[in-house]
């Protein structure tokens, strides 16, 4: 089944939109479709979501601290994507192989 969005209308109450009821109907065929997808005998769980291949990210292994290494000084400096550094004014990111990108540190 293909979404059901439901009929709002051109304007509020101009009466052109989804009736109150058929707009239910709308959501119930769409949550039914979901938990059908993704449920487990009418339980939406974590674990359904990931057999679907989709939102791995909430299963598994927790993700991995960002390698923390010394202060690159400058910001073609020698680096590898996800690398952060810290000193006593800036804290740097590198964003791409050699590229760094730095934001200043403040007091609050």
């Amino acid at each position: 089944m293909a979404k059901k969005s439901i009929g709002l209308g051109t304007t509020a109450n101009d009466h052109s939109g989804d009736s109150l009821r058929v707009a239910g109907g709308k959501i119930n065929d769409n949550f039914t479709e979901l938990y059908n997808a993704l449920g487990a005998n009418g339980t939406l769980t974590v674990a359904a979501i990931a057999k679907t291949g989709n939102y791995s990210d909430l299963v598994g292994a927790p993700p991995t601290a960002p390698a923390l290494v010394a202060a690159p000084l400058s910001a073609n400096a020698v680096g590898t994507v996800g690398q952060v550094s810290f000193d006593a004014n800036y804290f740097y990111v590198c964003v791409n192989t050699n590229t760094w990108k730095r934001v200043a540190l403040s007091t609050w």
